[in-house]
């Protein structure tokens, strides 16, 4: 007799137990439903289906099955390329080499004029950085370069 009511009280206990679980899931649902018609009316793309999504009970082997994505406007900026720096228009007529000042004869390709300069001389936008015996190495427009 004793075993027969504690079966009854045990198997009211896990209806009641049940009943209540399976309020909180479709209470949740809903809840979710809700959410998902609200984020649709904001500007956002549901996809998938809402109705089998509980975001407290997801099985972690699957993927969601609810994907909220935003929707942002395309903005176009226009991108300007790089300013190209031509290499300077000037050629070695000669160096004269000397370990503690050397000087270097440059001309002018374009107006054919000529100029000897030493290292750290200056004509219109070229700037003499150093001199070797066989190569000049200048400054023109900003950008380094090497005149052979």
């Amino acid at each position: 007799m004793k075993n027969k009511k504690l079966l009854a009280v045990l198997t009211v206990v896990a209806l009641f137990v049940w009943a209540y679980n399976f309020y909180q899931v479709r209470s949740r649902l809903a809840v979710s439903h809700e959410k998902a018609n609200e984020l649709s009316h904001e500007g956002f793309v549901i996809q998938g289906n809402v109705k089998d999504y509980d975001a407290t009970v997801r099985d972690p082997f699957k993927p969601p099955i609810v994907t909220v994505v935003a929707v942002k406007k395309d903005v176009k900026k226009e991108i300007k390329p790089p300013a190209v720096v031509e290499p300077p228009p000037f050629t070695i007529n000669g160096i004269m080499w000397d370990p503690k000042n050397p000087s270097v004869m440059l001309q002018d390709n374009r107006n054919q004029e000529t100029q000897t300069l030493e290292k750290g001389s200056t004509w219109g936008d070229l700037t003499i950085i150093s001199i070797t015996q066989s190569s000049v190495k200048v400054k023109y427009k900003g950008k380094e370069f090497e005149i052979k």
